[in-house]
């Protein structure tokens, strides 16, 4: 059979959570098929990012699985406030994305470094939560760590 191009595939059937666009399609049998597509990630100010899926196909459940990679070079935001790089991971099965790789704080300091902190979670691009543990570490397994710093604004008494 010829391949699809520029189809949609729609995940699952069932929930539809996830919709993959200008996708190269090889359909070997029923329940067996490989592709590559596009994902539009849009965050909670609907910003939108376009994620290349270079490996989709079913699972052993035959549910739809995708895989792509995030490079650092492409600047892309979970939110105005998280940087990511890394592996993305799409279950048709689940509503959000699977992130695993780096992330940090997008601030305006200079007397702060910023770190990339690893980490692996499912994100809600509306309600974005980053798991962090007691031992953080950047992808290299280096430690890396967190504080606070409180700064408040003293009122002259007239």
């Amino acid at each position: 059979m010829d391949p699809f191009e520029e189809a949609t595939i729609i995940a699952n059937f069932v929930t539809k959570y996830h919709t993959i666009n200008n996708a190269y399609v090889e359909i070997f049998a029923r329940r067996k098929y490989e592709a590559k597509g596009e994902y539009q990630y849009i965050d909670e100010n609907e910003k939108e990012f376009v994620i290349l899926f270079n490996s989709i196909h079913p699972d052993t459940a035959y549910q739809t699985v995708a895989n792509g990679k995030i490079l650092a070079k492409e600047d892309f935001k979970l939110s105005n406030e998280f940087e990511f790089y890394g592996e993305v991971n799409l279950n048709a099965s689940h509503e959000f994305l699977n992130f695993d790789g780096a992330t940090r704080i997008t601030h305006e300091c200079d007397q702060f470094a910023k770190n990339w902190m690893k980490f692996n979670a499912d994100i809600n691009p509306i309600n974005i939560q980053i798991p962090v543990g007691e031992n953080m570490k950047d992808l290299n397994g280096n430690d890396i760590a967190v504080g606070l710093i409180l700064r408040t604004l003293l009122t002259p008494t007239v």
